[in-house]
Parts: C-alpha cells; structure tokens; sequence
C-alpha cells in the first residue's frame, strides 16, 4: 500500500470532492501586503503571531478562515514570549491583518472559551472570501502604521490587566517603567 494520500476526500454531506493539497502544504500572500506599511512595520512577536496562524489555516487544508483557533500556548510554543501574545494581538488586528472574529477568554472549564482568527487577506484559503475586506491597505505610510501599532501594543485592557494581577499572586500593580523597573512596590 502506498503512503500517499489520495487526493480525493469525502465531505461530511457524503460528496466526494478534490483535497485542497496546495492550500495544505503553501502559505501564500499577496505582493501588494508584501509591501504595505502594515506588514512591514509589524514587531518581531505580531510576525511570529501572524505565520502561527498562518501555520494553523495550513493545518486545517485552507478551510476554516475565521474560525481559526491558536491557544496562548501555541504562540508561546512558536516563538512568542508570554508577555507579548496579547499586544502582538492587539497589533495585528489595529493594523486588519487579522479579524478576531470571537474574543475568548480565559477562566475556569465552563466559561473557558478560545480566541478564533480571520486572515484579512487573500493567503490561499478556500473559504471566508466574503469576509476578507482588506482594510490593511488603506494604511499609506510608515508613519501612519508605525503610529497605529505603537498604540494598539500601549492599550491594555484595565479590566484584563487587574485580573492577571489577581490570578498571579502579585503583591505590585506598579508597571515597570524606567524609573521602578526591577523594583516592588507593594500595595496595602
């Protein structure tokens, strides 16, 4: 028996259709996001964040654009350091790279519920391609994206913020800045 796969497939609904093999194995994006300020201006961890989403459309055979799931620690596992997963986030989807088509969140095995990703551009999926807007583009500059991706990365959610806080254990909600970087100040 040979070890390759066949390139037919059969879909739930009983149809025998032609597997997406292109779409599986090649990541694909468009010259003109090749380009773009939006993409060149990205941080190291929104890079890594936007190819591991990439990686999981793959996974899936170019189906499933916009119901995308990456856990926290599969960008971790990638390359991403834990305290930057949620602003390379916030900067993919202020820059329309990404649409987070639901907001998950973290908790206990009731409410738990994952974050599902939307690629804003056309990367070679079969499906979604009514939802893809390609907002990106209408960033013309550098300075444009670069100003936009500064603030998407600053803008933290209070709420978000005060919860890691709790669930950690820390005694400071003192943020590190120049002046009390590497010092506690604990709250009474």
């Amino acid at each position: 028996m040979s070890s390759k796969r066949s390139v037919w497939r059969n879909r739930p609904n009983g149809v025998t259709v032609r597997r997406n093999i292109v779409a599986q194995y090649w990541a694909s994006r468009p010259v003109e996001l090749l380009t773009s300020p939006a993409l060149r201006i990205l941080s190291r961890a929104a890079h890594l964040a936007l190819l591991r989403i990439e990686i999981e459309l793959r996974n899936h055979a170019g189906q499933a654009n916009g119901k995308l799931i990456v856990t926290h620690e599969q960008f971790i596992e990638y390359g991403v350091r834990r305290h930057q997963v949620a602003s390379a986030l916030r900067e993919l989807e202020a820059l329309d790279l990404i649409i987070i088509t639901v907001h998950g969140r973290g908790g206990n095995a009731v409410h738990r519920e994952p974050n599902r990703f939307l690629l804003n551009y056309l990367c070679g999926a079969v499906d979604a391609h009514e939802q893809i807007t390609n907002s990106w583009n209408r960033i013309q500059t550098m300075k444009e994206a670069g100003a936009i991706a500064r603030a998407a990365r600053a803008n933290k959610n209070p709420a978000k913020v005060s919860y890691g806080f709790r669930i950690s254990g820390r005694k400071s909600k003192t943020f590190p800045t120049p002046r009390n970087r590497g010092r506690n100040h604990p709250t009474k």
